[in-house]
Order: structure tokens, then C-alpha cells, then sequence
């Protein structure tokens, strides 16, 4: 069986997983070790705690469907888990975040692209069992995206170019929204394995 146009997209990918790992720092001390005090301005802290490494495991689905020549739907779905409290290993312990990108995409050229939608984002509570706080925050999101596509022969780089408009809140009862924006700068390629 001849397998035909077979392309690695480092873009596309079904489900990956992705382990962060988490450092706490003690605040300053104004003393060096041996009890003198530090010199002014220098901001190094004298002791350094760290915490165990946080795991998370992330799967994401990415859509994109053609509705004519020039135009797409587009659509991210992401799971993310992260470690139990007591068990920084587990992966899967408690839920991290939800959240569903949505966008409609316009192909200006072979070149060039321009995607933009909302995003709805559920943050949950590091602690799901504490009552003090509310499980799920929602964080809204406006965002928007340029691709630029070169070609080197059957080879494609991409450079992304991604705006985020944020509304974050806190897990505390009643915390206000904060506005906050993100931008983003990704390039990957598109490699064939194979002629077509």
C-alpha cells in the first residue's frame, strides 16, 4: 500500500503531555550567612527553598474545518490535570484547567492567514476541597492571530503571531476581574516525508 503526502505538523498535534516544574523561593534576607547584613540593592536571598516538581499532564484537540476557499473554523480544546497536594507525581490528581478556543480564520493568501475569536476558560482551585474559595473560576478571553507562511521547497515555516485580551480573576469568593493582555510568538514547520 503506497502511502501518499504524508506530513509531520509540529503544529498539529492530538495530545501531548507536559511537566512543569515549580520553584518557591524564601523571601530576602536582609543578613548574609554569617550574620552580616547584606549590601544594599543586591537582591540575592541567602537560602533557597524548593519545592517538589509539579507534574500535569495536557491533551488538547485542534480542529480546523473549511467552510469555503478563503475561510475556516478553528478550534482548540484543551484537559489539563496537575499532581495530587500530596502526591507531586501522580499527573492526574486534580483538575487544572478547561478551556475551548474558538476563531474563524481567513486565508488573505497562500502566505498569510488571520484568525480571531473568544476563549472560555475554567481555572480551578489549587485545593478542591477547600471551601473557602470558589472551585472554578471563569477567565474570558478575546483573542486574535497572524501566520506568516515561507516556503523552502516542499518545506513550510510558520511564524505565528498570537494577541490574547484577558479577564482574570482569582478562585477567591468575589474577586474582581483583572484585565491583562498576552502575546505570543510561535514558529514551527511543516516537513514531508515523502514527494507528493
Amino acid at each position: 500500500m503506497k502511502i501518499k503526502n504524508i506530513k509531520i505538523g509540529l503544529c498539529i498535534v492530538l495530545s501531548f503531555l507536559a511537566i512543569s516544574f515549580t520553584y518557591a523561593q524564601e523571601p530576602d534576607d536582609p543578613t548574609t550567612p554569617g550574620g552580616e547584613p547584606s549590601p544594599p540593592g543586591n537582591g540575592i536571598p541567602t537560602e533557597r527553598t524548593n519545592l517538589p516538581a509539579t507534574t500535569e499532564l495536557w491533551s488538547g484537540l485542534y480542529l480546523k474545518f473549511r467552510f469555503t476557499d478563503k475561510l475556516f473554523y478553528y478550534q482548540e480544546v484543551h484537559y489539563r490535570r496537575r499532581s495530587s497536594i500530596d502526591n507531586r507525581t501522580d499527573f492526574t490528581g486534580r483538575m487544572s484547567q478547561v478551556y475551548n478556543r474558538l476563531g474563524i480564520t481567513y486565508l488573505a493568501n497562500d502566505n498569510f492567514e488571520v484568525t480571531a475569536g473568544p476563549v472560555v476558560v475554567l481555572n480551578y482551585s489549587g485545593d478542591p476541597n477547600d471551601e473557602s474559595v470558589d472551585n472554578i473560576a471563569l477567565e474570558p478571553r478575546i483573542w486574535h492571530q497572524w501566520v506568516l507562511i515561507q516556503r523552502f521547497g516542499g518545506v513550510k515555516l510558520l511564524h505565528q503571531f498570537r494577541f490574547e485580551h484577558r479577564w482574570k480573576r482569582s478562585n477567591e469568593f468575589n474577586s474582581p476581574f483583572e484585565y491583562t493582555d498576552r502575546m505570543r510568538y510561535k514558529i514551527y514547520a511543516y516537513i514531508p516525508l515523502n514527494k507528493p
